[in-house]
């Protein structure tokens, strides 16, 4: 199993590790008394690979989120365990879509602070971990307006 450590990623900035490159990264901001959150991001494969999840410092617990709307018109939250992104595929996790939610957060979190965020990546064919995408993502209220990320 092989490790790959990144480097630095800040918010709208692009950084590509082995199969997977990032993009328009970013955690929103927290309102004083809330321990959660959401982190979204742009990730576009060069290889089949699967998402796992995240962890972070800040937060107790990371679950990687779907959003999607019922029969009866109502917007539903449900936790997955892994997002596969095929070879030449962009998957964008956004608000109403896929995210990781921060939950427990040891502190609140405020606008143009840098967040360290860790994504585990693996091949899409395998069960397990293979690569650890280290990321510094900055904060903000809302997605930010010159983002390249589509809506």
């Amino acid at each position: 199993m092989r490790h790959l450590l990144a480097a630095i990623l800040f918010v709208l900035s692009t950084y590509t590790v082995a199969q997977v490159e990032v993009k328009d990264a970013w955690v929103r901001s927290t309102v004083p008394g809330s321990t959660t959150t959401a982190a979204y991001m742009s990730l576009h494969a060069q290889d089949n690979i699967k998402l796992f999840g995240a962890y972070s410092p800040i937060a107790k617990t990371i679950e990687l989120h779907k959003m999607s709307v019922d029969n009866n018109n109502v917007m539903r939250m449900r936790p997955i365990s892994e997002l596969i992104i095929r070879n030449g595929e962009t998957r964008v996790l956004k608000p109403g879509s896929y995210h990781f939610m921060l939950r427990d957060l040891n502190r609140e979190l405020k606008v143009g602070e840098v967040v360290p965020l860790t994504l585990m990546i693996g091949q899409a064919s395998g069960a397990f971990v293979d690569q650890k995408i280290e990321l510094r993502v900055e904060a903000a209220a809302q997605q930010p307006a010159d983002s390249t990320m589509p809506h």
